[in-house]
Formats: structure tokens, sequence, C-alpha cells
């Protein structure tokens, strides 16, 4: 459905957030340590496309230098 949800230290679980609110979330992490890595993850629904605007819009507008995709290894024992 496009939803956005934002995982950090502190929190029992994501909080949501829109696209605008979470470019300001990342932005504070970015401002207090330049080098904090970010990953971003979708779940088995989400469209790539939509994962990967998400990437770039944080690297762009949140100025974050250290971002990768995040993902669950595959299970061993699916086949």
């Amino acid at each position: 459905d496009g939803a956005l949800a934002l995982p950090y230290d502190g929190l029992v679980r994501p909080q949501a957030v829109d696209r605008e609110q979470l470019v300001a979330k990342v932005k504070g992490f970015i401002e207090a340590d330049p080098q904090l890595p970010v990953y971003v993850a979708g779940d088995r629904d989400a469209n790539y496309q939509t994962v990967y605007e998400v990437l770039t819009l944080l690297q762009r507008e949140a100025k974050v230098s250290r971002a990768g995709l995040m993902g669950n290894p595959a299970d061993s024992k699916a086949k």
C-alpha cells in the first residue's frame, strides 16, 4: 500500500510516517551523525520502485551518504 514506517532505538515498534516526516527524522539523525548508515527495506508486497524512490529520496533530501537495502535472507529450508 506504500505505507512507510521508521524503526529506531527507543521505539517498541516502527513509527508510521509519510515521506516528509521520514526525511525530517532521518535528516535529524544524519545531522547528529553524518556517517550513520541508513537501511531501507520493504515487506514481501513492496514494490521495488517504491523502495528505490525512498532510498533515493533519503540520499537527496536527508543527505544520507551511507544508504543501502536491507533484506531477510532466504530460508535455507524453503525450496
